[in-house]
């Protein structure tokens, strides 16, 4: 809250020398009994300063202070408004502005606060404590906005409490239907693969068997060709055997073979 007392500048107002004198006089009064938390004295002289000069944004604001410290906010307020369109000075804009919206915040009406601190910036836009005042209100309706959303939506809910149970009867089926549907795919998964299991097995199954008849025909062939062998063994024994009978029997019939008629040599 901007409780600085405006000081009278000589200048500012266009008064007679002794209008000039007395409102000084009253507004310097009106200051040190402020000063001293005489607040109600203090309005009085501010009041008696207007009256002198009605125009006296000095006055007019310095009331406005004292009206606060007596807890009169609406009163405050008012005579803040009449200094912000009476006064031409931007600090006294600003200031004005920023006590008005610090009122309206302590009456709960936070888009009305915002609006003056907007103001008091454009005034004053160095104003730090403007700012901070800004941010705090800004905060206060966000999460005023978030209650009332949250509130609607409550009540929505209890207007429509059959609404609330088919959304969730929706909810629940939908989340059964995924869970059938995951074992579904589980159990097709599962298939899958005890069938690819069973193709591997009978593959390997064949190629034992297959591999079992190779060997069975090899060792067929073998045993084929062993007993050619042995065949043909005996058959060459047996004309080995015939040869040799036969040159015996050569041999033999030459040994009795007569000698051929001739001379004698």
């Amino acid at each position: 809250m901007k409780h600085t007392i405006l000081i009278f500048i000589l200048g500012l107002l266009s008064i007679s020398l002794l209008d000039a004198q007395t409102e000084r006089s009253l507004l310097k009064d009106g200051n040190t009994y402020y000063a001293e938390d005489n607040f109600t004295q203090a309005e009085v002289n501010y009041r008696y300063a207007l009256a002198e000069n009605e125009s006296s944004v000095l006055a007019m604001y310095n009331l406005g202070n004292s009206l606060y410290r007596q807890m009169r906010l609406d009163e405050a307020a008012d005579k803040w408004k009449r200094t912000a369109e009476q006064t031409t000075d931007p600090i006294e804009k600003g200031y004005a502005h920023h006590n008005i919206g610090n009122v309206l915040a302590e009456q709960g009406k936070l888009k009305e606060a915002r609006q003056e601190f907007i103001q008091a910036l454009r005034s004053n836009p160095s104003d730090i404590e403007t700012k901070y005042n800004l941010a705090y209100v800004n905060n206060l309706l966000r999460k005023q906005e978030q209650q009332e959303q949250e509130k609607q939506k409550s009540d929505k809910e209890c207007d429509n409490p059959q609404d609330s149970g088919e959304e969730g009867e929706q909810s629940e089926k939908e989340n059964q239907q995924n869970s059938d549907q995951q074992s579904q795919s589980e159990q097709e998964q599962k298939k899958d693969e005890e069938k690819k299991e069973e193709e591997e097995k009978s593959a390997s199954e064949q190629e034992q068997e297959k591999d079992k008849e190779v060997e069975e025909t090899e060792a067929g062939e073998l045993q084929e060709s062993q007993e050619m062998d042995a065949r043909e063994a005996k058959q060459l024994l047996k004309i080995a055997e015939q040869g040799e009978n036969e040159v015996m029997k050569r041999l033999m019939k030459g040994n009795y073979k007569s000698a051929p008629n001739g001379k004698d040599w």
